[in-house]
């Protein structure tokens, strides 16, 4: 019998029932996946490469070996996983903790477990399908229920459907009109002081579109319970190829279920040359809005110019999932020691 103890703060968050059916959930995903002919991976957590987005904030580790150069807790194993992808492999997956600073709340811990997967030769539209029988299959075997079919709705159809207006067709000005029209209203965006006009813009734009889309647009697609919003805003998918008929347009898309956003997924970009140039234009975006700028992942832009073939990936919020799954109001119910336990 284990020692009585009137200090209960080691103990986990989670109770161990709810963490023996988390592992059985874990196994039966790594089973789905092999009966799909992925196979799993493990890349490192650590590197001197990091994903450069205006909005990913990684842990920088500085380090006392020969060269000096600091490591960064991976905020995805996107990068490292591309790199297999161009060395040849084909259908390959991923369950592995990743790292983001300033994220922390009901549906945010820094650490957190991602599942990331990517298969050459399917676009994003084959990766909804893919994600759907995923989810469908999981829910089934937790006795819960899903529609039989997810809905799908474009960006545009979204929020033409909430909102009654092409949101394409709006510049910052009217975005703000259109918010003060139905009573949304915030403290400005990030100090635009520092940015050149066009940056502000952007950026604004970005942040008012995003305002709406959490108070108009996410009530809605919470009402449908399975929703896949598709064809984000070209800003806002620095890694995914632009639509062939328009170039406002990303091939991006995202899983919302009971409204809380489950999984983001890209028709990757596999240009090496538009991959540097964003990754160029994402450092000035972070230095204008008081981030450092990040190194250039130069092995990954060596593995993008050797050739990395037409592929799709989607990433995956394990505890948010599991928390859907098990009944869960937040994450930390899922988690054996959340942040500020750890």
């Amino acid at each position: 019998m284990p020692l009585q103890s009137d200090d209960d703060s080691f103990r986990s968050f989670a109770s161990l029932e709810t963490l023996q059916q988390r592992a059985k959930i874990l196994a039966e995903i790594r089973t789905f996946f092999h009966q799909q002919q992925y196979w799993e991976v493990e890349t490192p957590l650590l590197s001197s490469e990091s994903v450069i987005d205006e909005h990913l904030e990684p842990f920088c580790v500085p380090m006392n070996d020969r060269d000096g150069t600091n490591r960064y807790l991976q905020t995805s194993p996107e990068l490292a996983m591309k790199r297999l992808l161009a060395s040849g492999a084909d259908r390959i997956y991923q369950i592995c903790k990743a790292f983001r600073k300033e994220e922390q709340g009901t549906l945010h811990n820094p650490e957190f477990t991602m599942l990331e997967w990517y298969a050459c030769g399917e676009t994003d539209q084959q990766q909804i399908d893919f994600t759907e029988k995923l989810i469908q299959h999981l829910f089934a075997q937790a006795r819960q229920t899903l529609p039989a079919r997810f809905l799908r709705l474009t960006y545009e159809e979204a929020f033409r459907e909430t909102l009654g207006v092409s949101i394409f067709d709006l510049d910052v000005n009217q975005l703000q009109e259109l918010a003060r029209s139905h009573h949304i209203s915030f403290s400005e965006p990030n100090n635009q002081l520092n940015k050149t006009c066009e940056d502000a813009a952007q950026s604004e734009r970005d942040n008012w579109l995003n305002l709406l889309l959490t108070e108009k647009v996410e009530p809605f697609l919470k009402k449908q319970q399975a929703v896949f919003l598709y064809n984000y805003p070209a800003s806002q998918a620095a890694l995914a190829k632009l639509s062939g008929t328009d170039p406002r347009v990303a091939k991006r898309f995202e899983l919302y279920l009971n409204g809380i956003e489950i999984c983001n997924g890209y028709d990757e970009l596999i240009d090496a040359d538009e991959l540097e140039s964003r990754c160029h234009e994402q450092n000035r975006l972070r230095q204008t809005n008081g981030s450092q700028a990040l190194p250039q992942p130069k092995r990954f832009l060596a593995a993008m110019k050797n050739g990395l073939p037409p592929c799709s990936g989607v990433a995956l919020g394990i505890d948010r999932l599991m928390m859907l799954l098990l009944g869960c109001k937040s994450i930390k119910e899922v988690l054996t020691f959340p942040h500020e336990q750890a």
